[in-house]
């Protein structure tokens, strides 16, 4: 099974627990509810379980009868709004069997468990995003695209938002440093005081003369919400600007391979590289694999010649280092961008990457749209970033594989590349925490944002698994007694997020 990373034996017998990137399975003697079923356990605000229930039309002696032999407190009754009740169920209660009570007795139209609400997810005030520009980081159809075909980030952003630890180095035509939207994001060399290297000059001026290492860094992490222009994948996060492109956007190996000894030397663990070559060389690749070994991810542009990579290699693009993402571009409406190189076995994911808009290198307030796998490749470094400050002890074989065992697998991208689908920050990110107390039957706990979902998934063999449970934790977490416990022999639990 992808993503099996170690078993241990717990100290209460023959139950093992196997950790998944977070996502605990757990084998217990215990069945699957029935499909479309919801917990009974509501926990919040130190309350017991409550029933919102319609009355049916004349019966409602018959509904009170049943109040007073179930024991339930009215807690409030709308008679203007279709009589409406709110009930709350004894403590101790099985509230499971309570609600099957109240809809088998012919003395309710409608009822429900109570569930929790919360606040909308924090957004930040970044003009830009508001108002739907920055498709790639919220895509709710706006200008034509399709709603969801996009990374999830304020779903993300509920759990992570910010990697002010993690320098994330641009191997690119520099960066505009004075910038409005980037300047607060920017790495500092301490001993020049500058915000990186040049080595087209030689010297530690590291300006934009081109645009494309400017808009590349505002994807990755324009600060956010500063009422301000855009905002990056991470609001805050540490720009290292290594140019290696001229104002033409042309350069060389030998200055890319000082480029990167710079970036690890001074802390870099994210290496973002939106160029290809068409010759591949032996220096580069193994600086990039030394970059691996010192805890660095590599993300590189697939390319926008169109081609499959496999048979037609790029380079860094085609190397298949395990510390190396290589990314091809989406578009909003949930397609791969036509000028995007692909590969089944070169290019690991795809990303939004047409029609983007990010700084630009005009002056410091400008702003401009782009289109590439460079952009593509700089959403995943900001997403790199974010998920090294999810997983502060992870190394860089770990979160590529993180990164890839979460995407949204889509048609479109099925044959195009190794995982068939495009980054989805969230899945990344918010995976919820699952835990058993043994018993029978037993009880399951799952710790996780409060107000996101979280699907609970069973298995008897680790292969084939089965929807149980729709789960939306509060802040004291969710917990669930599966009501069939014990007829089966065997089960394995795991929660992820839901769609």
């Amino acid at each position: 099974m992808r993503g099996l990373l170690w078993l241990r034996r717990a100290a209460w017998g023959r139950r093992f627990r196997w950790w998944c990137f977070g996502v605990l399975l757990v084998l217990v003697s215990s069945p699957s509810p029935a499909e479309g079923q919801v917990s009974a356990v509501v926990p919040g605000h130190g309350r017991g379980p409550r029933l919102l229930l319609m009355p049916e039309p004349g019966r409602e002696t018959e509904l009170e009868d049943l109040h007073r032999l179930l024991k339930v407190r009215r807690i409030h009754a709308m008679p203007a709004f279709g009589g409406w009740e709110i009930v709350e169920l004894p403590e101790g209660a099985d509230a499971e069997a309570m609600l099957e009570q109240y809809r088998g007795s012919g003395a309710v139209r409608l009822v429900e468990f109570d569930a929790p609400i919360h606040a909308a997810a924090s957004l930040p005030n970044d003009p830009f995003f508001q108002n739907g520009a920055q498709w790639h980081l919220n895509n709710y159809g706006q200008n034509g695209g399709v709603p969801d075909a996009d990374v999830d980030a304020p779903e993300a952003w509920d759990v992570v938002r910010e990697a002010t630890n993690v320098i994330v180095a641009i191997l690119d035509s520099g960066v505009r440093w004075t910038h409005e939207d980037l300047r607060e994001n920017l790495w500092r060399d301490p001993r020049t005081g500058s915000n990186g290297l040049n080595l087209v000059t030689g010297s530690n001026d590291p300006w934009d003369d081109n645009g494309h290492g400017t808009h590349v860094a505002g994807l990755i992490g324009a600060v956010g919400n500063n009422q301000r222009g855009v905002c990056g994948v991470a609001w805050r996060v540490r720009l290292m600007a290594v140019k290696v492109l001229d104002a033409a956007g042309n350069g060389y190996f030998s200055d890319a391979v000082i480029g990167v000894e710079y970036a690890l030397t001074n802390g870099a663990r994210v290496l973002n590289i939106s160029w290809t070559s068409s010759t591949n060389s032996l220096a580069f690749s193994n600086v990039l694999w030394q970059a691996g070994q010192q805890g660095a991810v590599v993300v590189a542009a697939a390319g926008n010649n169109g081609l499959n990579i496999d048979t037609f290699p790029a380079w860094p693009a085609s190397l298949r280092l395990p510390n190396q993402l290589t990314v091809a571009a989406s578009t909003r409406s949930e397609t791969a961008y036509g000028q995007s190189a692909y590969g089944p076995v070169s290019v690991h994911l795809y990303a939004p990457g047409a029609a983007l808009y990010s700084t630009s290198n005009g002056s410091d307030s400008g702003y401009a749209t782009l289109s590439g796998t460079s952009m593509a490749t700089a959403v995943v470094s900001g997403a790199v970033a974010l998920t090294m400050a999810r997983f502060p002890g992870a190394g860089p074989e770990e979160i590529v594989s993180r990164i890839l065992a979460a995407v949204d697998v889509r048609s479109a991208y099925q044959g195009r590349c190794r995982t068939g689908g495009r980054l989805n920050l969230r899945r990344v990110v918010d995976l919820p925490g699952l835990a058993m107390e043994p018993g029978m039957p037993p009880v399951l706990r799952l710790q996780g944002q409060p107000g996101h979902a979280y699907d609970v998934w069973g298995s008897p063999d680790l292969v084939q698994w089965e929807w149980l449970i729709r789960a939306t934790p509060t802040s004291e977490g969710w917990s669930w007694q599966d009501p069939e416990a014990g007829q089966r022999p065997i089960r394995f639990y795991r929660a992820v997020p839901a769609p």
